[in-house]
């Protein structure tokens, strides 16, 4: 999940290093063997099947490549891999789970380095909202052939008890991101997944209060108490990840987007 350019948001201070913003960073990765809530799990297995269907014999470029968790099956699937993360950490434990079955650079996913024209696919999931959108869009762009698709994923800001997570930069809209990909010349296409309840709607009052005392949370106490409340009830595991995911994707326009819990969000280069 770790990205590229890292921007500053409300949750950073101006004292903090670099050392520790990628600290930071490094506690959001999810990794196989964390114990999550059934919803959060639910999340990272349909992203991690979008991105098999969509990379399955393609040259892929994966923004900002987190943990090993559900690489065994894409490394297996694609033509080519290449990995790119921030942090030295997530890139070293790559090689050694991985070896010579793909390639891990460190390195920005807003200035890559890599050829361009030298993908068919790219990925970033759950990493956009970490940077500037406009210069991961942008390097996206550069990188895929004609034909080819940026695939990203994010979650609905709007919706009822939405919490930011630490460190995130910004959360855009569908029109915003729209807005983005159509100027750098991509034809753009959203899915909503995971529409919310009567139930998500009517604790809506309660989360904003929650909301607006969270935001007086020191960021160092919101990492911990996110990693304490990973505590849920599903482990994450490879063959869970891999397993077929049961929710219906549905097409959106800019219209209706608030009714559903994440957005995904496939560009395609002409």
């Amino acid at each position: 999940m770790v990205v590229g350019r890292h921007q500053r948001s409300s949750d950073d201070t101006s004292g903090d290093s670099v050392d520790s913003r990628h600290e930071a960073l490094r506690a959001l990765v999810e990794a196989v063997g964390d114990k999550v809530s059934d919803y959060d799990a639910r999340v990272v297995r349909l992203r991690t099947q979008l991105a098999l269907q969509l990379g399955c014999g393609k040259d892929v470029i994966e923004f900002g490549v987190g943990s090993p968790l559900g690489k065994r099956a894409l490394l297996k699937s694609v033509r080519s891999y290449t990995g790119v993360d921030l942090l030295p950490q997530n890139v070293e434990e790559l090689r050694v789970a991985f070896g010579s079955n793909g390639r891990f650079l460190v390195g920005d996913c807003c200035n890559s380095g890599l050829a361009a024209e030298s993908a068919d696919v790219v990925f970033g999931l759950a990493m956009i909202y970490y940077c500037e959108a406009s210069q991961v869009i942008a390097e996206a762009h550069r990188l895929l052939r004609s034909g080819g698709c940026f695939f990203f994923c994010s979650p609905n800001p709007e919706q009822p008890r939405f919490s930011p997570s630490p460190g995130a930069y910004k959360y855009l809209s569908t029109l915003e991101y729209k807005n983005l990909a159509q100027g750098t010349g991509f034809e753009f296409q959203v899915l909503g997944g995971f529409p919310y309840t009567t139930s998500d709607v009517g604790f809506s009052r309660a989360g904003e209060l929650l909301q607006r005392l969270w935001a007086y949370v020191p960021a160092p106490l919101k990492i911990q108490i996110r990693k304490f409340y990973k505590g849920g009830v599903v482990r994450l595991t490879e063959d869970f990840v891999e397993q077929c995911e049961s929710t219906v994707l549905v097409q959106l326009d800019a219209s209706n987007e608030n009714n559903y819990k994440m957005f995904y969000y496939i560009l395609r280069k002409n």
